[in-house]
């Protein structure tokens, strides 16, 4: 459920990977990205918003990818941002709608001089 970190990763991992975006364990990674490959994604649990007693709960969660060029990095990520920002009930067991807090386009360089890209998400659901 919404409660559970790594459901909600192994979820938005399974979906990424079903459209296209990467391989899980091979360019798509849950929590931690490996050195390499040089150019992949990877998915980390933020934590997120929730008021005691309101059952509305904001699970966050950002999206990095890392390329080795800048344009196919964009081109990537802006992939990544169609498949998750404003969309509904695309995860097999959690339901809600997630909704980018930033747009694609801003990076910056990893100690390797690797362009990374991050994107971040709130997922809206009322899943205990």
């Amino acid at each position: 459920m919404a409660k559970d970190p790594q459901l909600l990763l192994v979820e938005l991992g399974t979906y990424l990977q079903t459209s296209g975006v990467g391989t899980l364990g091979i360019n798509l990674f849950l929590e931690t990205m490996p050195g390499s490959p040089q150019t992949g994604t990877v998915i980390v649990h933020t934590g997120g918003f929730h008021q005691p007693g309101n059952p509305t709960r904001f699970p966050s969660f950002t999206v990095q990818h890392r390329n080795t060029r800048v344009n196919s990095g964009l081109a990537t990520v802006k992939t990544i941002h169609g498949l998750l920002d404003n969309v509904w009930n695309v995860l097999p067991t959690i339901t809600g709608r997630i909704v980018a807090a930033s747009e694609p386009g801003a990076s910056f360089n990893d100690a390797n001089g690797h362009s990374v890209f991050p994107l971040n998400y709130n997922l809206v659901t009322t899943a205990p």
